[in-house]
């Protein structure tokens, strides 16, 4: 029995170290020229509505304009407008302020040199890294062989797990509880490694599909606005239910493990359906609501970039807090098999201690 539970440990240590180093494996800010591009487009179209719908002021007023960074308010003439540096633009400062100043007669001001109007972001670039753009310049050449050594990755993941659930399935002996859950776990890897491929595969520039995107004259690629996109929709919350079942699965795991030390709380027939339910079932909980959200609330571009990050949480909230409960499993886990090894050792002892007695 102890051998066994040891062995089980040695997995779910395994598995934890792998959740937290995958855990940020999508970094969740915009700071991809790409996603800044589509945020930008977005921002330029609500700065546009905000110029069709609302109604300028009364008086002598500089007009509602977008600078291709941040949408400008009407300003009252002879003011200097200020507002906070976006933060949706990598490598702006998170506490300066932009400005643009209102000449006397209700115009932008117009840089002497630039020959247009011009808006003041020193503020923002401030302590900006001087070595970025080399920075970037030195990486861009390798993120083809970086995207193919990850694709590589995750197809030797990919193969490794199918032979393991076949070996599991294939061997009668080898059917057991705590293996049923093995391969549920190795399934969702195998989904979540899937879909990843495929997102990764289908998609163009890591925008949308094909046919979410145009290409027109050498341009940048723009996003359409004609249709729905609900093809693209679909495949990323696909792939966000595959990445949450994956984390759901690593948390029954653990809690399998906990149960299994501590109490007895289902019995091998029910516990297998209430594990599946958590495991499968338990994601869904926190997608419908996400999906909810962005059709309701932020129905923009194929909802793999997230301009307000507290709807994100809904599905993000969820992940991190099993990966919190699974690490208190861990810890707990380790206290009762430091203290078990403690006490047998400590009986072992004594039981020396009267073998030599009885010699002597």
């Amino acid at each position: 029995m102890k051998k066994h539970l040891y062995r089980k440990w040695v997995v779910f240590i395994s598995l934890t170290a792998m959740v937290t180093s995958t855990a940020t494996e999508k970094n969740e800010t915009a700071t991809s020229v790409k996603e800044q591009q589509l945020i930008l487009r977005y921002h330029l179209r609500q700065c546009k509505a905000r110029i069709t719908n609302e109604t300028p002021p009364q008086g002598l007023y500089c007009p509602l304009v977008f600078d291709q960074l941040s949408c400008w308010n009407y300003t009252p003439a002879g003011v200097v407008a200020r507002m906070p540096c976006p933060t949706y633009v990598g490598g702006f400062s998170q506490t300066g302020f932009a400005s643009r100043q209102c000449e006397d007669d209700g115009t932008w001001f117009i840089h002497p040199t630039l020959n247009r109007t011009w808006t003041n972001y020193s503020e923002c670039t401030l302590g900006r890294s001087k070595s970025s753009p080399d920075h970037v310049r030195l990486i861009t050449p390798y993120m083809g062989k970086i995207k193919l050594m990850e694709n590589i990755g995750y197809g030797i993941s990919l193969g490794s797990l199918a032979i393991a659930v076949l070996v599991l399935l294939e061997f009668k002996r080898l059917h057991c509880a705590r293996n049923t859950l093995h391969i549920n776990l190795f399934i969702s890897f195998i989904l979540r490694a899937t879909m990843m491929i495929m997102k990764d595969e289908l998609f163009v520039n890591g925008l949308g599909l094909g046919m979410d995107i145009i290409f027109a004259n050498g341009n940048p690629p723009v996003f359409r606005s004609d249709i729905t996109h609900w093809q693209c929709k679909l495949l990323v919350s696909v792939w966000h239910y595959c990445l949450m079942c994956n984390y759901a699965w690593i948390f029954v795991e653990g809690l399998y493990l906990h149960n299994l030390i501590f109490m007895d709380v289902f019995t091998e027939k029910t516990g297998m359906l209430w594990y599946c339910i958590l495991g499968w079932g338990g994601p869904l909980i926190f997608l419908m609501p996400w999906v909810a959200v962005r059709i309701v609330l932020e129905n923009t571009e194929c909802w793999n970039i997230n301009h307000s990050y507290a709807y994100f949480w809904i599905i993000r909230g969820p992940i991190t807090a099993s990966i919190l409960v699974n690490f208190v499993f861990f810890l707990n886990i380790l206290r009762v098999l430091f203290t078990k090894l403690r006490s047998s050792h400590s009986a072992e002892a004594r039981k020396y201690r009267y073998r030599c007695v009885l010699i002597k």
